[in-house]
């Protein structure tokens, strides 16, 4: 005959975990208040903008009254090697590391390049410095200023382009099994971002300085923001492992009867005992 017996119920299921108040990117109770608050702070730093009576920046007589040059990558230029980009490193994680969360790593992601927006806007909105194309600007605005004119600092291309590159090649040093394939990736992607941020200086839109604050500034923000989802992930996995550590295995036991014979004929009567846990 088998009998099972059923597990008795862990004593205590309820924990305290991420109880505290604590920014913690990538955990998802977390995620989908944060990701619309930061959202929304970019959307109302730059719809209640205004423009001061002059610019807040200390240096304000960088190079001014150059050629309004169009702008060489573009949002919608640079959107789909953005966009394909980020599926290859996500979609290769995923694909050769059982460890990688990919969601959590995404939402890890989406606060690392809203966190650099946010500061990039706020950026803008306080100094307000005039861009090196500020008077071509004016003169074809028949005099009227306009609130793009006072956005140079600092670059929201170079900005977004190494906070894109910075964690995504986090994520390659740590994720994936092969070292030549994440110093490659890098090394290409800061190689684009450095085009991308250089090209800002040759479009007179922004200052050689402008564009190096912004790649100092997307650079540590993202890899802050890098370095807590971890902290973020590492928790997770300790609370999934406590959690089936305090769920018993179902246990089962088995009794089969024996009868045995003697060499004087006389009859034994045996049972075996198997438990299995």
């Amino acid at each position: 005959m088998l009998y099972d017996i059923p597990p008795p119920l862990p004593s205590n299921e309820t924990h305290q975990e991420w109880s505290d108040a604590s920014f913690k990117p990538g955990y998802l109770n977390q995620d989908i208040l944060t990701i619309p608050l930061e959202i929304g702070l970019i959307g109302s730093l730059n719809y209640f903008y205004t423009p001061h009576s002059k610019t807040l920046f200390p240096v304000v007589d960088e190079a001014t009254n150059q050629s309004n040059d169009a702008t060489t990558y573009t949002r919608s230029f640079m959107l789909p090697y953005a966009v394909g980009a980020g599926a290859l490193v996500f979609g290769g994680l995923t694909l050769c590391n059982d460890d990688f969360r990919i969601w959590t790593q995404a939402r890890g992601f989406a606060h690392a390049l809203l966190l650099s927006e946010v500061a990039t806007s706020g950026a803008k909105v306080i100094f307000q410095k005039k861009r090196p194309n500020y008077d071509s600007q004016i003169q074809a605005n028949h005099g009227e200023d306009t609130d793009d004119s006072r956005a140079s600092f600092y670059s929201d291309h170079a900005n977004q382009a190494f906070a894109f590159t910075t964690y995504t090649s986090l994520l390659m040093f740590k994720f994936s099994n092969s070292i030549v394939i994440s110093t490659l990736y890098t090394t290409a992607a800061v190689a684009a971002s450095s085009v991308i941020s250089y090209s800002r200086v040759q479009n007179h839109a922004h200052n050689l300085s402008d564009v190096i604050v912004a790649a100092v500034m997307g650079t540590t923000i993202s890899g802050l923001t890098f370095f807590r989802v971890q902290e973020v992930d590492a928790e997770i996995n300790s609370h999934v492992h406590e959690k089936k550590s305090l769920v018993p295995s179902s246990t089962s036991w088995q009794i089969t009867p024996n009868m045995l014979y003697d060499e004087v004929g006389r009859v034994w009567y045996t049972a075996d005992l198997q438990v299995s846990i």
